[in-house]
């Protein structure tokens, strides 16, 4: 591999998720990659049945994606690096893919999802200016009246722009992040 593909994921980050990315490429425990416990608040939100189509966004080593396969969903986890993806790869849930959150329409030409999920994913480390279009990527992926979760670092305000068009149920904020869910 390059070292032009292996760095280019890198230029989707905003400065901070970089520095975070890249000290994690070094030490996986750092990113949660070597977590394997789903967040229960995500599992709680979560109103689609199984065996119901989700998409894990930025799922990292897989830990949500791999508790949603075991659970009888159909789990398929994207994420922009390699190194993680590798370590989904050895647990339940067996489509991961490598790709960039703000190029799904492509990625998946037609494919549909009842839910996505990004737990501290691209939510959290998109540049500001690209949310909006991360949120039109993920609405084009969810069949009508598909759930979207999303936890993020960010506040309510600043994710507020990539729910366009989608009906916001529920955001709540707390010390670690905001959670919100959204139907398409």
């Amino acid at each position: 591999m390059s070292w032009r593909r292996l760095v280019a994921p890198f230029g989707e980050l905003d400065r901070g998720a970089l520095l975070f990315y890249l000290r994690a490429h070094a030490r996986p425990h750092v990113a949660g990659w070597t977590t394997s416990a789903p967040e229960t608040a995500l599992l709680d939100r979560l109103e689609v049945s199984a065996p119901a189509r989700i998409l894990d966004i930025g799922c990292g080593a897989g830990r949500h994606t791999h508790a949603l396969a075991e659970r009888g969903y159909d789990a398929v986890g994207i994420d922009l690096f390699e190194r993680p993806l590798t370590l989904a790869r050895r647990g339940v849930a067996k489509d991961f893919r490598r790709l960039s959150a703000t190029n799904l329409t492509e990625a998946f030409d037609g494919e549909r999802f009842d839910a996505a999920i990004d737990v501290l994913g691209p939510a959290s480390d998109l540049p500001r200016h690209r949310l909006a279009r991360y949120g039109e990527q993920v609405r084009a992926v969810l069949r009508p009246g598909g759930q979207w979760i999303v936890f993020s670092f960010l506040g309510e305000a600043e994710l507020r722009p990539m729910f366009a068009q989608m009906r916001i149920a529920s955001a709540d904020t707390d010390a670690t992040g905001t959670w919100i869910v959204a139907y398409s």
